[in-house]
This record gives C-alpha cells, sequence and structure tokens, in this order.
C-alpha cells in the first residue's frame, strides 16, 4: 500500500483491518475513498489469504510448499466459490451496464465478493445499486462466511462443505440401501458426532 502511495498511517492501519477481516477504514467511503485499481487488488488478494486458515499458512510456511493450499479440501471450495461469484457477477455487472468494461466489473465485483465472503467488510461500490441477482448472491456469500480457523466469521466453509457431501451420501444411500459410504475430507474420514454438530450449527 506504501508502494502504491497511500500514507503511512493509512497503509498500517488498513494493513491491519485486512489481515483481521475487521474492515475499519480510516477514510469514509472505505477503500473506495482511493479509486485505485492498484489498492483494490492488492487489499483483495490480502483479505483472501485472510479468510483461509491461519494453521494452513502455518503449514505452508513450515514445510516451503505452497502445493499445500490446493491440497486442503477447505481451501479448494473456498477458491472455487470466490472465483465463481466474481465472475457471474462481473458478467451481470457489465451486461446490466453498471461499468463500461469488463475489468472494471470484475475489480469491483471481485473485490465486493472477497470482502463479503471474509466478513471484512470494506468497500469500493455501493452494491445495493448493483442488480437483485448480485446481492442474493452477496447475501448467501455473507452467511457462507470464509475458512474454520480464520478470522472471518459466517457459517464457516468445512461445515457447508461437510453438510454437503452428508447430504449426497444420504442421497446415494436411498439410492442403494445396502452401500457404506465413509464420509471422507481429504484424507480423513468425518465422525457423526462431527456431522450431526456441523447441522446442529447450521439448524441453529
Amino acid at each position: 500500500l506504501l508502494i502504491g502511495g497511500m500514507s503511512f498511517f493509512d497503509s498500517l492501519t488498513h494493513a491491519f483491518a485486512t489481515i483481521s477481516t475487521c474492515g475499519f477504514s480510516t477514510k469514509n467511503a472505505s477503500v473506495g475513498h482511493y479509486d485505485s485499481a492498484y489498492f483494490d487488488w492488492v487489499i483483495t488478494l490480502f483479505m483472501f489469504l485472510s479468510g483461509a486458515s491461519f494453521a494452513l499458512h502455518y503449514r505452508v510456511l513450515v514445510g516451503k510448499k505452497i502445493g499445500l493450499f490446493w491440497k486442503d479440501p477447505e481451501f479448494r471450495f473456498y477458491t472455487v466459490i470466490v472465483s465463481i461469484a466474481s465472475i457471474v457477477i462481473a458478467f451481470f455487472l457489465f451486461f446490466s451496464k453498471n461499468y463500461g468494461s469488463l475489468a472494471d466489473a470484475f475489480r469491483f465485483a471481485t473485490f465486493q465478493v472477497v470482502s463479503i465472503i471474509t466478513t471484512t467488510g470494506f468497500a469500493t461500490a455501493d452494491y445495493e445499486l448493483w442488480p437483485m441477482g448480485t446481492q442474493a448472491i452477496i447475501l448467501l456469500l455473507m452467511l457462507l462466511g470464509g475458512c474454520a480457523g480464520s478470522t472471518s466469521g459466517g457459517i464457516k466453509l468445512i461445515r457447508v462443505l461437510v453438510i454437503g457431501k452428508h447430504s449426497m451420501r444420504e442421497f446415494r444411500t436411498l439410492l442403494s440401501s445396502r452401500i457404506v459410504l465413509p464420509l471422507r475430507i481429504g484424507d480423513n474420514v468425518v465422525e457423526l458426532p462431527v456431522i450431526s454438530s456441523c447441522m446442529a450449527f447450521l439448524g441453529i
């Protein structure tokens, strides 16, 4: 942020607010005050990383293997959700003429998607002026939240992943009552108490 021309104080406060996913800005218009693509992408990247598990970051740093990110099922799920939501919202914004270029639409869409799913809350645009479909996606992302072991809020994606896989397993057992399918997240078998806990959390 300093390299991009932001003042030292603003750089420091925005860095703290980004990594902790708390979203407090020194400006009333949040990050949108700067109207800078550079600042938007820098903060988007670090919001995204902060929405991932800090235990995963530790394993990557200690093992010095960046490939560990993609081996983690929750991180893969997180990346896919952010990517799909950003692309879909960008096309919505471009074709509804909210932004003149696809690049601008993608920039604003990606920033807002990452800000919302990580529950950071930074803003570069008033998404209440966006098409209703984009607002529905943003609301869903806010409920999902980031990864377990991060500072983001929401349900947490590992719970969503467990419940989704459990639902698919139940559907398959309906088709064949004799089939026995352990529920796996990566290499780990998820026990019934954990599944029950996830479903209770979601229900509450």
